[in-house]
């Protein structure tokens, strides 16, 4: 909701997969080295990574990308 009208529903889950453009992973390797690869591919870097994130959005950039403006702006 915002200024009183229904921009999005659904779950969060729901919401931040409508929204998600990008289906590769951050790999950060072992070495420091830092990879995006596709989401299907993160099991060829078990064992070398030292962390995987995903690149979803969040539920504020969902936000800012349907309203056009962030949590704080009045």
């Amino acid at each position: 909701m915002h200024r009183g009208r229904i921009c999005e529903y659904g779950s969060p889950r729901d919401i931040l997969d409508r929204y998600r453009d990008d289906d590769r992973v951050e790999v950060r390797m072992l070495s420091g080295e830092v990879k995006l690869v596709p989401q299907e591919d993160v099991g060829l870097y078990l064992g070398k990574a030292a962390s995987i994130h995903s690149l979803e959005p969040t539920l504020e950039s969902v936000f800012i990308q349907v309203t056009g403006e962030r949590f704080d702006d009045k």
